[in-house]
Parts: structure tokens; sequence; C-alpha cells
């Protein structure tokens, strides 16, 4: 693992675990990018009964949507009306994508489990980029692991490869990108010497800005979403798959006959009815005795713990179910996705906030002051009954438990 104690870019050592992270990172995110496009390993011989159930999408999609319903606000002061700062900010993000690009950034976030941005100066707003996780691999100190030594961009293209370091040195980023020829032009197999350094820039702020999705114990790169989620996923396509096949068989009556040849058969003109000389012939229905309750059962039995190990509420797309519901019922039947919801938004939180500081270090208006600080504010992702909410903050505000301030930021 990259975890050192200084950066030597060009060390034969630091080469040789940069390669090996590289490819390790980038297997587990093709697996996982499979799952989540549906590309399941097939559970049954006969292609015909195999069903795939993809809840690792499922997951996913629920998770991101719910953490972002919409783009999230960000306020750089107390005032009820927003600065000139705080207005570039929110134009720079929406010229970027807004609540489009955060979505990718934690859909990439859910698939690799690290989240990796970079700003790239452009007028009249900065670029927001997000780069593609399985492209970049992190540095970090070995006795620290949440201290970022710096960062490694690999990338191919049809005449080379292309490598980037970015490191720290002092108060300065330093930017090196390397080339490396198309094998088909050079002579040999590869090696770390072929990396040609082709230019060096310096910045005074961080190119790029990352952050885990959900914590790992003790490592630097983030969880992901799906984790041995796969194999469940796996054993719940194999239970579906035999259900479709036991149906497939045996889900219709099969007409028996004992006692006498096909030959024997004869069929008259009255609806197919069948006729047979030997009154000792015997035919009859065989047909299915049970209705696969315990398969069944068993299946809903997985994919109710594939939802609640990935903390994934599902309900029933139907009005009554919610009816007479008050807005503290609604909360609680989604209390576990809350939960991980207030997780992911503390992460999320903490990675855009950094962002909008690079950000506005290209915006045109100064500063008022030196204690500025980037809050980020989330859209509530479930419904509330309006006339609920009002008539709460009302009697709060006449028990002088909030100010009007408070009240309004509420009921916005």
């Amino acid at each position: 693992m990259p975890a050192i104690s200084q950066y030597d870019p060009q060390r034969k050592a630091f080469r040789v675990l940069a390669d090996d992270e590289l490819h390790q990172r980038r297997s587990k995110i093709a697996k996982n990018r499979a799952y989540y496009d549906g590309d399941h390993p097939h559970q049954l011989t006969d292609t015909r009964d195999n069903i795939t159930l993809n809840l690792c999408k499922q997951a996913i999609d629920q998770t991101v949507s719910f953490l972002i319903p919409s783009m999230p606000n960000f306020e750089l002061n107390d005032q009820p009306n927003r600065n000139d700062r705080e207005t570039w900010l929110m134009t720079c993000w929406e010229r970027n994508g807004g609540a489009s690009l955060v979505h990718q950034m934690a859909l990439n976030g859910a698939l690799a489990g690290h989240v990796f941005a970079r700003v790239i100066p452009n007028k009249p707003y900065p670029r927001i980029v997000p780069l593609n996780p399985a492209n970049v691999i992190v540095w970090w100190r070995a006795d620290d692991f949440q201290t970022v030594v710096g960062y490694e961009i690999r990338w191919e293209a049809p005449e080379g490869r292309y490598r980037q370091d970015i490191y720290k040195e002092e108060n300065v980023w330093i930017v090196r990108d390397y080339a490396q020829p198309h094998p088909t032009k050079r002579r040999g197999l590869a090696s770390s010497s072929d990396w040609e350094l082709v230019i060096e820039t310096r910045l005074p702020y961080p190119p790029i800005i990352s952050w885990g999705h959900l914590p790992a114990l003790n490592h630097h790169y983030g969880r992901d979403e799906l984790g041995d989620l796969l194999n469940l996923n796996i054993h719940i396509n194999k239970v579906a798959s035999d259900i479709k096949s036991i149906l497939r068989y045996h889900a219709y009556p099969t007409t028996v006959g004992t006692g006498f040849s096909a030959k024997d058969v004869q069929e008259t003109r009255i609806d197919g009815f069948l006729t047979i000389p030997d009154k000792e012939a015997r035919v009859f229905n065989v047909e299915m005795q049970s209705d696969l309750s315990s398969s069944l059962a068993l299946l809903d039995r997985l994919e109710a713990h594939f939802l609640g190990i990935s903390r994934v509420v599902m309900m029933r797309p139907d009005a009554d179910a919610f009816r007479g519901m008050t807005n503290l019922g609604i909360r609680t039947a989604y209390l576990p996705m809350l939960m991980k919801n207030e997780q992911l938004r503390r992460a999320y939180s903490h990675g855009l906030r950094q962002l909008c500081e690079v950000l506005l270090t290209f915006c045109p208006h100064p500063a008022p002051d030196a204690d500025e600080s980037v809050r980020v504010f989330w859209a509530d992702p479930l419904p509330k009954d309006r006339a609920e909410q009002v008539e709460l903050v009302l009697k709060e505000l006449d028990a002088n438990l909030i100010d009007t301030d408070t009240a309004q930021s509420r009921l916005r």
C-alpha cells in the first residue's frame, strides 16, 4: 500500500508500489461497476432460466438520490441574504452542472469508495472536474493515514500512456506531467525508467480534493457501497433463477398416460378430445403440489437482508402506505437510511467545503474578513406535511424557543 514516510516519485520501489496499488484498485472498481451495470455471473447452465435481480444498482441509486435530492446550498456568513461571494460561488457550481455534478461525484464514491475532483482555472468560472477513481492513487504518511503526501494519476490514449504526480513541498503543490510512448513506438518492454518528464507546474492551492465515501477503519481510502454484498446478490440471483426454472418445468400440468402406446391414441373432432381403445388405459395430469411459498419466502428474506446491510429502505409505491402518517412516523420508517445519510453528509460536506475554498481563490470579489468559512446545507430527501411543519414552528416561535431567522430558515 502507498504508505510512506517521504515521497520520492522517481524511486523504483515506489513505482512498484504504485503499479500494484493501481492494479488492485482498478480490478475492484471494475468489478463493482460491472455489478452495478447488471453484468452478474450466470447461475444456471440453461440461460433461459437465469434471472438477475440487480439489487446492487438499486441500493446505490437509492443511496445517492437520497443524499442529493437537490443541489446543496453553500453559505459564507450568518446573514439571511447572499453576499457577492456567495452568489458567485453558487453560480460557479451551477455553471459546472450543479446537482448533476455532485450526483456524479457521489456515484463515483459509491462504486470506488473514494471521490477525487480537481479545479482547473477558467474564465469566467473555474472548472470542477470529477476524476475517474480507477485512475488515481493516494500516497499518505505511514504514521498518519489521514495526511496526504501526494497523488498519482494514470491514463492511456492511442498515442501513449500518461502519468501525473502531485505532491506538496512546504506551501506549494508541485504537478509533474510524464509521458510514456505507446508500446508499438518503443523498443522492448516498458519500465519505470521509461517515463519522461514533460512539464512541471507549481500551484499555490491543492489541485485535487479527495474524500472517502463511507469511513473505513484505519484506512485512507473510503468504503464503497457494495463490498461483500456482491456475493449476497449472487445467492439472491441463484434462488430467483431456481424458482424460474421450477416454474418453467412444472408451472402447468403435464398429461401422463399408462397402459397404451402413442399409436393407440385417436383424436376426435370434438375440441381435440382423445380416445383410447384399451379400457384399462389411464390418462391423468401431473402437476406441482407446492406453491413455492418457502422458496419465495427465502428470496424475500435474502432481499431484505441485502437492503438491511446496505441500510436502504424500500417502501411500497402506494400512497395508502403513508396515509395518516405524521412527519415523525415517516422519518421513523426511514431511520436506518437517515442515519446512513447523515454519515454521508459529514463526509461530503468536508469534501465540498474544501472544493469551495479552492474555488473562492478565483473569486473576483474580495473576502470581507479572514474568518470566512463555508457551511454546507443539504435538502431534506423526505416529503413533509407542510401544515404540520408550520404549526410546529409557530408553536416554538410563540414559546420563544427559536427566533424569527431560525423560523424562516426552517420554512424555506
